[in-house]
């Protein structure tokens, strides 16, 4: 009966392309970005977050990862990678990512394992996603030469972000990554896959939340992928080298706990980096940009001075 409720579980964190299957099958790649952009409009969000409709992205598949790209018309070495969070796609962090086309970037947005139009496999919420990032990385190297690369990544998105700042080795420093923009985050993979499975099957979640431990054993055993792998607080103790970060998160936030990303801003203080931290009062789920988009892109631009001091 445990297997049996495992393997539902399992189904049911995984179903992330049921969405972005129906919708690539049926729609070119240029209509869908407009078709993100134009909900954003019907919203009524602010202009700059909308105005790529139409500019031309490229769409291409490197490996196991669904890509896409713009060259800004200025021509610049600098380029923003967006993450995106569970269950979206790169259209979604490509949005996220535009204001920076103004700032001096070229944009790369891509889908995470088993998202948009990367290949189907396991949904890890960190792991797994930390090597699509390093894939993302590795395209730009081979196809272009980054003078600067800046992360902006939300949810799941932002929890990569935050991971791959803490993993000690060369990687980020080579591929010349100087900084981060991270919104809304969790800090505990454990605990955000409570978060998925009481908000996806709400009725039995009672039944099977006691279940979490032998949920992350069964992904180790089962399909080779230790959830657990990467303690953050581990690695921050052992870490001492990062690129800055600038965390966003609202006090509204109802899927991720702001608590989550003050407690990565203090955790992160021994690493001695430029980082800066705003909390919103208001916002739903990585809603900050489109519901406080002044204070949104000022505080970037501070952030992005710092930086340069």
């Amino acid at each position: 009966m445990k297997q049996l409720i495992f393997n539902v579980i399992v189904k049911l964190l995984n179903k992330t392309k049921e969405n972005s299957d129906y919708l690539y099958s049926n729609f070119s790649n240029a209509s869908i970005l407009d078709l993100y952009v134009d909900s954003l409009k019907e919203e009524g969000v602010d202009p700059r977050i909308t105005s790529l409709l139409g500019e031309e992205w490229t769409y291409q598949k490197f490996e196991d990862i669904g890509i896409i790209t713009y060259l800004n018309p200025k021509k610049t070495d600098k380029w923003m990678v967006a993450l995106h969070g569970y269950s979206s796609s790169k259209e979604s962090s490509a949005i996220s990512a535009w204001f920076m086309a103004e700032k001096g970037y070229n944009i790369l947005a891509f889908d995470f394992i088993n998202h948009g139009q990367s290949d189907e496999g396991m949904v890890s919420f960190g792991p797994n996603e930390y090597q699509n990032l390093l894939t993302a990385l590795r395209f730009l190297h081979i196809n272009y030469t980054p003078s600067e690369i800046g992360l902006i990544g939300f949810s799941m998105g932002a929890f990569t972000l935050n991971l791959s700042a803490l993993i000690n080795d060369l990687t980020f420093q080579s591929y010349n990554v100087k900084f981060g923009i991270s919104d809304s985050p969790y800090f505990e993979i454990k605990e955000v896959l409570k978060t998925v499975l009481k908000f996806s099957t709400p009725l039995v979640y009672n039944q099977i939340k006691n279940l979490f431990a032998d949920l992350i054993h069964e992904y180790k055993e089962n399909f080779g992928i230790d959830i657990l792998k990467y303690d953050v607080k581990n690695l921050i103790k052992e870490n001492k080298k990062s690129f800055p970060i600038l965390f966003f998160h609202s006090k509204k936030d109802l899927v991720t706990n702001y608590q989550d990303s003050m407690l990565f801003f203090e955790e992160r203080k021994v690493l001695k980096q430029k980082d800066m931290i705003h909390i919103f009062e208001t916002g739903a789920h990585i809603r900050s940009q489109t519901t406080h988009t002044d204070k949104y892109f000022e505080l970037v631009d501070e952030f992005l001075k710092n930086l340069e001091e």
